[in-house]
This record gives structure tokens, C-alpha cells and sequence, in this order.
């Protein structure tokens, strides 16, 4: 199995830290305050872009397409009719980087998760707020939606992993999972979930027993992202240590490393986005956006 880069996109003029796609387009979060619009037809940067008062740590698109939702180094959210390219909604509940935000298509909810251990949810249809929880588990990096919508999954800085009900968000599980914190998580299946942390290993858990079915070290640095293939059952993983890495989600062995040697990445790989069954795209300190495509040999 191969993975062949599609098209990069430069334009940044500072670290890249997440990336959405909305079947058309790229955006990109950058600190260099900026989001941006990468067009896929042409391979160039699109006119749509906007500019923030502080760095960009996090965006999203809402499942219909019709918002752009950003979370930045300070604290503040911004929703953004992306047709009418006009702000709806301007934020500042959280005080601390905004480091990922996350929808419930079955509970109309987002969640939004803080350097200070807070998540925000909101109504999704009109984006107020429904409850703001300080969980005191230091950063909290990712928030993971399980596959009904039931409970999500809350990446935090202790080494715990912390489910929460979505309905009245109260903690419903909890195990150590990594030293020095957890970074990404992901879904495989409604019962078992992969989990990447600061301590450069890949965990196969299962959530019903907490117990840890498969370790492997899989980089030299912190895991920063895990993205799952169903169709394919690759697992995609990147990291600070400069490469992404295509496993198999069965047995966890790896398939492809991407690094610069490949045309991958010069610096910190930051996050990934799944685009379809084939195709994702990456970003990074070194400014740039990848997209690649996965083919068999």
C-alpha cells in the first residue's frame, strides 16, 4: 500500500494547526491569524479567507455545510455564515485556547475544548450555550463523538480518558491512559477506541472493560492526531516527530511512513483530516497543507 501525494498548498506564514473540507474546499487554521480556502480543482488558494485577532488553534464546518466555526489562542469562538461570508456569532466564553471543536449530528450539539480543562456545549442550531464543564484535567486536546451520539470521548492532560453522557454530560467512565497526557483518540467500532498520547504510543482499548487490548510504540514524539479509515480499516496517525503513519486497524502493524523523503512534512505534524474513504489531507509547523491519496499496490 502506498500513499502518493495529491496536491500541497502553501500560502501560511506561520504553523498550520487544523484543517476541514467540505467536499469542495480546504480550510485551513493557521497562527498566522488567518483561515484560509484552498480550492481542489485548481490547487490554489481561494479568496475566501478570514482574518482573526489571534492565532487560530481550531476549525470546523457544520455537517450542512453552512457555518464555519473558529476557536483561537485567547479563548474566542467565531461562526461564520460561510454563502453570506458575514460573522453570525462572536464568543468569548472560554478564556483559553480553543484547541478543537466537535459536532453531534444526533444531539445538535458542538462541543469546544480549552487549554484551562473546559468543554462548552452548544446548540447547534443557534449556537448558544448549553452547559460550560470544568473537568480540572489540565489541556484538553480532542473531544471524540462515539458512533450514536450517546457519549463522547475527552482527551486530557492528567493521562485520563473521560467519557461523558450527552445528555446531562455526566462522567460515565473513566481509566489512565497515557503518561503525560492523551492527544487524539478515535473510534473503532461503538466499543473499542484507539488512543494516541504525549508518550508517543497507540492504545486499543476496550471501553466497556477499560481494558487495554494492544500497546505499540508507534513515534518518536507526541501523537498529535489519529484518524480512522472504516472502509479501508486503516488507522492514520501523525505526530510532532515530523511523519504520518497508515496502520492496519486489526493488528496495528504498520503499512506506510510518510516523512520528508516521501514529500511529507519538515516540521511538526499537526492534525489530520479525513476527506473520503481514499484521500486526506495534512498540516503542519512548516506552514504547509498535503493532500494525499492511499492506493493498493
Amino acid at each position: 500500500m502506498n500513499s502518493n501525494k495529491v496536491l500541497e498548498f502553501n500560502g501560511h506564514n506561520a504553523a498550520v494547526y487544523s484543517v476541514a473540507y467540505d467536499n469542495d474546499f480546504i480550510y485551513s487554521a493557521s497562527a498566522d491569524h488567518f483561515v484560509t480556502r484552498w480550492d481542489l480543482k485548481n490547487g490554489t488558494q481561494d479568496k475566501f479567507a478570514i482574518k482573526a485577532d489571534n492565532p487560530v488553534y481550531s476549525v470546523t464546518l457544520s455537517t450542512d455545510g453552512k457555518w464555519l466555526i473558529m476557536g483561537l489562542s485567547n479563548g474566542a469562538i467565531h461562526v461564520i455564515d460561510i454563502e453570506e461570508k458575514k460573522e453570525l456569532r462572536f464568543i468569548q466564553q472560554h478564556t483559553s485556547a480553543v484547541f478543537y471543536i466537535a459536532e453531534n449530528t444526533f444531539k445538535k450539539q458542538f462541543y469546544t475544548c480549552d487549554a484551562s480543562g473546559n468543554i462548552g456545549v452548544w446548540d447547534a442550531e443557534s449556537f448558544n450555550l448549553l452547559v460550560f464543564i470544568p473537568l480540572n484535567s489540565g489541556k484538553i486536546r480532542r473531544v471524540a463523538v462515539s458512533p450514536n451520539g450517546d457519549s463522547i470521548i475527552v482527551c486530557c492532560q492528567d493521562g485520563k480518558i473521560r467519557m461523558l453522557d450527552t445528555t446531562f454530560f455526566n462522567e460515565i467512565n473513566a481509566f489512565q491512559a497515557h503518561e503525560g497526557g492523551v492527544n487524539a483518540v478515535c473510534f473503532i467500532g461503538s466499543k473499542s477506541l484507539l488512543s494516541g498520547g504525549k508518550d508517543a504510543m497507540l492504545r486499543f482499548w476496550d471501553i466497556e472493560s477499560n481494558l487495554m487490548l494492544r500497546e505499540i510504540p508507534a513515534h518518536n514524539y507526541a501523537i498529535y492526531d489519529l484518524v480512522y479509515l472504516q472502509n479501508l480499516n486503516k488507522i492514520i496517525s501523525c505526530s510532532r516527530d515530523k511523519t504520518v503513519k497508515i496502520w492496519n486497524a486489526e493488528n496495528l502493524t504498520l503499512e506506510t511512513r510518510i516523512d520528508r523523503k516521501l514529500g511529507g512534512h519538515l516540521h511538526s505534524v499537526n492534525a489530520i483530516c479525513r476527506m473520503n474513504d481514499t484521500h486526506f489531507a495534512t498540516c503542519s509547523d512548516d506552514k504547509r497543507i498535503i493532500v494525499w491519496k492511499i492506493e493498493n499496490d
